[in-house]
């Protein structure tokens, strides 16, 4: 467990990039297993992926930032992608967008002022996923048999 946590302090972002995927993979599995001792290990990567928030590359920060939304229970994760809606970084908004998707109900809130983003990324794929999302609550979710189809003749 210390050797995958030394590789934050190590190499380039890259490097960084992968250690967080790590931890936040073994978060989620070491949380569901139950074990005391992997509890214990899943809390000390949560841990590391919350201080990973402040690091000094924006992009390494910004994605410690969006595992740690997906690691946080379901009450505390919209606030964290609020947050990450109104960084100052652009990184961190894009992120955001991304995270949005799993509220549900609560991503056009967080959604609504990223499709007038001031970086044109952020904004189109703002547009794009609120777009997709206001369609897959307006489709029918079964046809009706009110009506028959026509036939033809």
């Amino acid at each position: 467990a210390n050797r995958v946590l030394e590789r934050l302090d190590q190499g380039d972002g890259g490097v960084r990039f992968r250690t967080l995927e790590a931890l936040g993979t073994y978060v989620v599995i070491f949380r569901k297993n139950g074990d005391a001792n992997q509890k214990s290990i899943a809390d000390n990567f949560a841990d590391a992926i919350r201080k990973a928030q402040t690091d000094p590359n924006p992009p390494v920060r910004a994605w410690a930032r969006f595992l740690n939304a997906f690691i946080l229970n379901e009450n505390s994760q919209a606030d964290a992608i609020a947050a990450m809606a109104d960084d100052d970084n652009w990184m961190t908004r894009l992120m955001a967008v991304m995270a949005s998707q799993v509220l549900r109900d609560k991503a056009m809130d967080i959604l609504a002022p990223l499709t007038s983003d001031p970086d044109s990324v952020v904004r189109e794929y703002a547009r794009g996923v609120s777009d997709s999302l206001a369609a897959a609550t307006t489709q029918p979710t079964s046809t009706s048999s009110a009506t028959p189809p026509p036939t033809a003749p």
